[in-house]
């Protein structure tokens, strides 16, 4: 079994004060991922969803003026007729004023148009209109079931080919139906929503685009039932929030009912515009834990450099212990764990010296009683093979076996006595 392989005290350090340095940064970064992103996304949903409420409701508000102009000629009109004939005059003098009503038309019980007028057209093109048949309208026929207002989708207008929205309501055996002018309602958009990234749009029940609040698309033939978001929303008649995408670009919507209206508030800001103060706020964030965790791994290398080179002075004079050198003054350490290995290993220096001196002491007195015994005395010791091989001899040895020892060292018991049994050498010895 191979050993472990060892490896420096510095890297060791080193890569485990930098793994603890940078664990709690990816812990942070797991966490933000897994839970704040989410939770940002939910807000921001949220939030569009409140604004389509918002502006849900003062859109309603913002109708509620060309419903209270229509509901005082709903109860001007039958007057004038019968007191002085003029309702043609009062129609136009109220559509002419400039409110939010760019047509209104007057019908009888059967559907049959007896009085009209448009802004921007004479009185000869406005009597070319009369006599029209409503009766097939959807918002005539609404109008006539239920005997209240009622607002229109959107529907191709007689006038100008373009798309338009109507309010319709009783009056007496009439009816009046006002077309809305939508370019006021998308100017009233640009006023109380200031963000120019901020899409407003108002659809009726089947998705059809009213109007918007860049414009572009008011009074034009765009539907957006197929989009989940809205169709969810539509079929549901209650808010809902997600994200979709419009021209191209992911958005962050929310779509709301406009109270009693039957229309819809969709309101979508770009989902990279929606992050951004996030992207900004992390953005610095990370700046901020970059210099930090720069900082942390610095001073982590630092220390541990500071740590490793403590080990490798202790290190090195235990190498000196064992070589044996002699030390001299042992150096001081401010940690208390250093300072009490330092002192371990001064105390095992000096007993080292201590054991080495008796141990030369005993050596020489060994020496001193071989070499002056009368008995011839032969040392040997083992070598890797296991065998004996003479170290040293006595001179009595040398006497007794008319030999020097010295021409013996470092022979094997076999090679220096050649031919000698081990019972004759048992009984020499």
């Amino acid at each position: 079994m191979n050993p472990m392989a060892a490896r420096p005290l510095r890297l060791i350090l080193t890569l485990q004060t930098i793994l603890v340095a940078v664990l709690p940064f990816l812990v942070m970064a797991v966490l933000g991922a897994a839970w704040l992103l989410p939770q940002v996304r939910e807000e921001i949903e949220t939030r569009q969803a409140q604004l389509a409420k918002s502006v849900a409701f003062q859109v309603e508000s913002y109708l509620a003026a060309p419903t209270a102009s229509l509901a005082d000629l709903a109860a001007l009109l039958p007057r004038e007729e019968h007191v002085s004939g003029h309702r043609q005059d009062v129609l136009d003098a109220h559509v002419r004023q400039g409110g939010a009503l760019s047509s209104v038309y007057v019908a009888n019980a059967q559907g049959r148009v007896e009085a009209v007028v448009l802004a921007g057209l004479g009185p000869a093109q406005n009597r070319d209109l009369l006599g029209i048949d409503l009766s097939r309208n959807r918002l005539f026929q609404k109008v006539k079931q239920q005997g209240g207002v009622v607002w229109s989708d959107t529907f191709l207008s007689l006038v100008g080919g373009s798309m338009a929205v109507a309010l319709g309501m009783p009056s007496q055996d009439s009816v009046l139906i006002g077309e809305l002018r939508l370019d006021l309602l998308s100017r009233y958009f640009q006023q109380i929503v200031t963000d120019p990234q901020q899409l407003v749009l108002v659809l009726d029940r089947r998705g059809q685009v009213i109007a918007d609040r860049q414009g572009s698309h008011t009074a034009r033939q765009v539907n957006l039932s197929a989009l989940p978001l809205v169709e969810r929303g539509v079929r549901s008649g209650h808010a809902s929030q997600g994200e979709l995408e419009w021209e191209g670009r992911p958005m962050i919507a929310g779509l709301a009912k406009a109270g009693s209206l039957d229309w819809y508030v969709l309101v979508a800001l770009p989902r990279q515009v929606a992050y951004q103060p996030l992207w900004t706020t992390l953005g610095i964030f990370a700046w901020a834990l970059a210099v930090t965790l720069l900082a942390g791994i610095t001073a982590a290398v630092l220390l541990s450099g500071r740590l490793a080179r403590r080990f490798e002075d202790l290190a090195a004079r235990a190498g000196r212990i064992a070589a044996g050198e002699d030390l001299g003054a042992w150096p001081s350490f401010s940690i208390s764990e250093f300072q009490t290995l330092g002192q371990g290993l001064r105390h095992m220096a000096a007993a080292v010296r201590q054991r080495e001196e008796s141990l030369s002491l005993s050596e020489a007195k060994f020496r001193r009683v071989v070499q002056s015994s009368p008995l011839g005395m032969h040392l040997y010791h083992l070598d890797g093979q296991g065998r004996l091989i003479l170290a040293d001899a006595n001179p009595a040895a040398d006497h007794i076996l008319g030999l020097k020892h010295g021409r013996l060292l470092g022979l094997s018991v076999e090679e220096a006595f050649p031919g000698l049994a081990g019972g004759e050498m048992a009984a020499r010895c």
